[in-house]
C-alpha cells in the first residue's frame, strides 16, 4: 500500500520509538515499509548535522535552505529515494519534513518565506498523513536530558526554544489545516498507549482495503484430499460412503457439523469422525490440494493494488497455513482467520468481524471471497460485500439463493469484481 507518513514533534517526544513499533506493526499486515529521518544520511544532511550541533556556523536562512537541498536529495536519491520507495508501492515513514523547519527555523526567519520556497519545489512528495507528536517543552527537556546523558544537546534544545518552536508549529499546522492533513497525537503515557493512539490515527486516516478469501474451493481445489479422507474416516468408523452429492456438502462447513447433519446426528461420533478424517489429511490430504489456474496472478494483482489479504475458513488454521507454505502462497496473506483443532463450530462471520477490527479496515473497504453459502452467510452477518464463485463447490443456485453481492465465474471475474478492473 503505497503512502507517505511523516511524524513531527519536538525532540523527546517518542518519535523514534513509535516510528519502529508503527513499522513493525504495518509490517505485520502485509505492508513493505521503508523509514528514514532528517538530515538525511547523504553527504547534505551529513554537514546539517554538523550546523546542528554547532561545530559549524550558519545562518536560520542558510540552515532553512539547507534542509530544502537535502529534502530534494533525499526525495530522489537514485538508490534509497523516497520517490523510488513509492513508486515501488511501499509505504515510507519519515522522521520530520518541511514542517519542521517552518517551524524551527521559521521562528527565526520568515514562516511564509520558508513554506514558499518548499510549496514551490516540484522535488518535494507531499506527505499523506502527518502525525504531530505534542508534550510539553519541560517534558521533552527532561527525556532529552536523561536519553542523551552523555551527550551535547543541539542548538535549539533548550526549553525556551522548544517553547517557542511548540507555538511555531500551532501556529504552521493552522495555516496549513486546509492543505495538509494533520493529527495531533497526544504523546504522554506509556509507549504502547502511544501507539495505540497513532495506529488508530493512521487506520482512520487511510483504512485498508481488505479481501478475505475461503481456501478451499475458492482458492485450492483439495476435493481429491477431502473426498479420500472422508471415505478414509466412514470406513474406519464403519458407516457407509455418502454419495458425491452428499460428499460435496463437507466442504465448506465444519467437518463437525456436516458429519451431524449428513450422516448421523451423534456428538461423539461426529467427534470421532474430525478425529479420523485428519489421521489422514495431516500426512497425506493436505499434499493432494491444487492451485485453481490463475489463483497466483489474481494474489499478486489484489496486492500490488493496495489490497491486504487473508484466509477465512473453515479449515483448521495449522492444515491452511501448511497448505499455502507448499503451494507457495503463504506470502499473499498476512493472516489466518480459521479455527485450531480443538474448535469444532466457530462462526465464520465472527472472524470476518475480527479481522476488520484487527487490520483498522471499515465494512465498506471489506469484502469476502467464498464458494459455499457459508461464506455469503458469513459476510451478511459481518455487513461486508460477498463475491461467490462457481467454480467451487457450491450446489445448483446455492450462492444466489443466499444473496451473494457478485457471482464470478472465473478466477479472473473475482479481480473484476473487488476492483472494477481487468485482470
Amino acid at each position: 500500500m503505497q503512502r507517505f507518513i511523516v511524524f513531527e514533534g519536538l525532540d523527546g517526544t517518542g518519535k523514534t520509538t513509535q516510528i519502529k513499533k508503527l513499522a513493525e506493526y504495518l509490517t505485520g499486515r502485509g505492508e513493505t515499509v521503508f523509514t528514514d529521518a532528517e538530515p538525511s544520511a547523504l553527504p547534505s544532511g551529513k554537514y546539517i548535522r554538523r550546523v546542528l550541533s554547532g561545530e559549524i556556523p550558519s545562518s536560520p536562512w542558510a540552515t532553512a535552505a539547507l534542509f530544502l537541498a537535502d529534502r530534494i536529495n533525499q526525495n530522489i536519491d537514485s538508490d534509497n529515494g523516497i520517490k523510488k520507495h513509492l513508486d515501488a508501492g511501499e509505504t515510507v515513514i519519515l522522521d520530520r519534513y518541511y514542517f519542521s523547519t517552518f517551524a524551527y527555523q521559521g521562528y527565526e526567519t520568515d514562516m511564509d518565506w520558508a513554506m514558499d520556497m518548499h510549496y514551490r519545489c516540484p522535488e518535494l512528495e507531499k506527505p499523506d498523513l502527518v502525525l504531530f507528536l505534542t508534550m510539553s517543552p519541560e517534558k521533552c527537556i527532561d527525556r532529552i536530558t536523561q536519553n542523551r546523558a552523555d551527550q551535547p544537546l543541539e542548538i535549539y534544545e533548550t526549553t525556551e526554544k522548544l517553547t517557542e518552536i511548540s507555538e511555531k508549529f500551532n501556529t504552521v499546522f493552522e495555516k496549513l489545516k486546509d492543505k495538509e492533513n494533520i493529527v495531533y497525537i497526544d504523546a504522554s503515557g506509556s509507549v504502547d498507549e502511544v501507539h495505540e493512539r497513532i495506529v488508530n490515527a493512521v487506520n482512520a486516516s487511510n483504512p485498508p482495503k481488505l479481501a478475505l478469501f475461503d481456501f478451499d474451493g475458492t482458492v485450492i481445489d483439495n476435493s481429491r484430499g477431502i473426498y479420500n479422507c472422508i471415505n478414509y474416516a466412514c470406513d474406519k468408523m464403519g458407516v457407509k460412503r455418502p454419495g458425491s452429492d452428499i460428499i460435496r456438502r463437507f466442504v465448506g462447513p465444519p467437518l463437525y457439523d456436516s458429519y451431524k447433519r449428513y450422516i448421523e446426528n451423534d456428538h461423539e461420533r461426529a467427534l470421532y469422525f474430525v478425529d479420523c478424517y485428519r489421521e489422514r489429511f495431516a500426512p497425506i490430504g493436505k499434499t493432494e490440494a491444487e492451485l485453481y489456474p490463475n489463483i497466483i496472478n489474481l494474489l499478486s494483482a489484489l496486492k500490488a493494488d493496495g489490497y491486504t489479504l487473508a484466509v477465512c475458513s473453515g479449515k483448521p488454521r495449522q492444515f491452511v497455513m501448511d497448505i499455502a507454505k507448499n503451494l507457495g502462497i503463504a506470502k499473499f496473506f498476512s493472516e489466518y482467520y480459521c479455527p485450531s483443532f480443538s474448535d469444532t463450530g466457530l462462526d465464520k462471520g465472527d472472524y470476518i468481524i475480527r479481522a476488520i477490527s484487527d487490520f483498522g479496515s471499515r465494512r465498506e473497504n471489506t469484502v469476502m471471497i467464498g464458494d459455499t453459502k457459508s461464506d455469503i452467510l458469513a459476510a451478511k452477518k459481518a455487513e461486508v460485500k460477498s463475491i461467490g464463485v462457481k467454480y467451487g463447490f457450491a450446489a445448483e443456485n446455492e450462492l444466489e439463493e443466499n444473496g451473494a453481492d457478485i457471482l464470478c465465474e472465473t478466477v479472473s471475474d473475482i479481480f473484476v469484481a473487488v476492483t472494477g478492473k481487468e485482470l
